[in-house]
């Protein structure tokens, strides 16, 4: 996924993660029907992490990739929504929309949790 961040994204990303010991991060891409469902769904479950949640995370930055379909509305509704229903905490979130023709019609993100509660204990999370 090619990347476009504002400066300003750039700035808050920074103030985010620079201060947190745990970071959390999940990337996925997805096309067709349910492509938004479908791609915050995937990257929840990123291997990346080894079955951390976002769960109790004060921050979160979602970055979305879009091709040449345009993302609608409730594509990023759908995204947010089910952000705000994985985390317990009400945390605060950034979401930037970029495009990628390379992506064609799929959608990609990239979520990027920081500011848990608790550390996260890696030797508690089960392999896949």
């Amino acid at each position: 996924m090619g990347l476009i961040l504002s400066e300003t994204l750039l700035i808050d990303f920074k103030n985010i993660i620079s201060n947190n010991d745990n970071i959390f991060i999940g990337s996925s891409v997805a096309s067709g029907n349910n492509r938004a469902e479908k791609a915050i769904k995937k990257a929840l479950l990123s291997p990346l992490h080894k079955g951390a949640t976002i769960t109790n995370s004060e921050h979160i930055v979602v970055l979305i990739s879009i091709g040449l379909e345009e993302i609608t509305l409730d594509e990023i509704s759908e995204i947010s929504d089910y952000i705000q229903k994985e985390s317990t905490n009400q945390p605060n979130i950034i979401l930037n929309v970029t495009e990628d023709n390379n992506l064609e019609n799929a959608i990609g993100i990239i979520i990027i949790a920081t500011g848990f509660k608790s550390k996260i204990n890696l030797s508690e999370i089960p392999n896949s």
